[in-house]
């Protein structure tokens, strides 16, 4: 089928729905996937009234995952779909390369844009919807998150002319970019159901672990060229933890990407870090208690 004759990941996406058939199958953004109707009986939370929810099947080229890949999505564009499927596979090949198996199930709502509400706790955030008459006075407008209540990752589309002006470590938006973007998001989800029962407590605030998490899978998956240019922006000699104790709430409300790439250092100097990982996950590893609420 020439591109110019392929249905659209839209026009799929109706015929899915219309007909509750599976196995349809197209390319989007240069990765095969297979689209099914929605899924039935499933254990995830139910999903927000506004959004139009189908089935995902990502293709494994490589055949290193165990079973296929599924995702549920929401909105977003023929790209969007894409990416998410190669976000996804980043990062299960990352944690399956560490001897880690964490819960598949992921929804993605692609969104025109996305809000984080200023009124909560920052280890209870969560996206406020945005009405038409423009964001709510006390929202903040960000790239994606993590809506753990719905257990769903919140992204701007790609087609966004905001998220095509945004820069990141310093850099302009690309593809490549906006997909280690996705995969941090994907990485705080389907990591959530690694971390030991009393860390998930919901007054628990483990933002400290998720992000070095999420910033370590990101920047471990990125384009090896992408990260020495991220990476080239926080020179090594001023952007690096000393200690354990460094790994704190104040050195990520000082700057997260600088927290991000003093994380990706720290994990690949420990030699691929997989020991500090699962202590992050055990609860072995504690940030120091005076500055875990610093803001």
């Amino acid at each position: 089928m020439n591109t110019s004759d392929r249905p659209s990941c839209a026009a799929l996406s109706r015929r899915a729905a219309l007909l509750g058939a599976a196995g349809l199958v197209a390319a989007c953004g240069g990765h095969n996937w297979a689209l099914g109707g929605p899924a039935r009986g499933s254990a995830l939370s139910a999903p927000s009234h506004e959004a139009s929810w189908i089935g995902l099947q990502c293709d494994d080229p490589l055949g290193t995952l165990p079973g296929p890949i599924h995702l549920k999505v929401s909105g977003g564009t023929e790209r969007d779909l894409g990416f998410a499927c190669a976000a996804m596979r980043r990062v299960l090949e990352f944690f399956a390369g560490h001897g880690l198996t964490p819960d598949r199930r992921l929804r993605i709502e692609f969104k025109a844009s996305v809000f984080l509400d200023l009124r909560r706790p920052m280890h209870r955030a969560r996206a406020d919807p945005t009405p038409s008459n423009g964001p709510p006075a006390h929202a903040e407008r960000i790239v994606g998150m993590f809506h753990r209540d719905r257990r769903t990752v919140l992204m701007t589309t790609e087609a966004s002319p905001w998220i095509r002006s945004y820069t990141y470590f310093g850099l302009p938006m690309s593809d490549e970019m906006f997909t280690a973007m996705l995969t941090h998001e994907i990485s705080h989800a389907l990591s959530k159901s690694l971390y030991a029962p009393p860390l998930l407590d919901p007054d628990a605030d483990i933002r400290v672990q998720q992000e070095y998490v999420a910033f370590v899978v990101q920047l471990s998956t990125m384009d090896a060229r992408l990260r020495a240019d991220s990476l080239a922006r926080f020179p090594a000699s001023t952007h690096r933890f000393t200690s354990e104790a460094d790994i704190n709430a104040w050195a990520l409300g000082l700057g997260p990407e600088a927290f991000g790439v003093k994380s990706y250092r720290h994990f690949a100097d420990d030699g691929g870090g997989s020991v500090f990982l699962r202590r992050l996950f055990d609860g072995d590893f504690r940030p120091p208690k005076w500055l875990r609420y610093v803001y």
